[in-house]
């Protein structure tokens, strides 16, 4: 698959939020997904059952210091998961 750009289809974005379900797919999946600025779909992420997923997103969303993402990455402290990432992405962003 082609690097995604900035403009990133709907499609394409599917796509790639699927991709952070495969292991093999994650690294490349979350670099594209923030190189298309993909914050609403990351932050959909953000309540996914795989520790794995939740962690993509949380880190992209740091990398994009994505304001929108303060409330949904403290709703994700909350319950008590991935703690120090998120407290990092909060940092970033803030």
């Amino acid at each position: 698959m082609p690097p995604v750009s900035k403009r990133a289809s709907s499609a394409e974005i599917a796509t790639l939020v699927e991709d952070l379900y495969d292991h093999r797919k994650r690294r490349t999946a979350r670099r594209k997904l923030v190189s298309a600025a993909a914050v609403d779909e990351l932050i959909d992420c953000l309540d996914s059952t795989s520790e794995s997923v939740v962690w993509s997103a949380i880190r992209s969303l740091g990398e994009l210091r994505a304001t929108a993402a303060v409330r949904p990455l403290i709703r994700v402290l909350e319950r008590d998961v991935l703690v120090l990432d998120v407290c990092e992405a909060l940092a970033a962003i803030t």
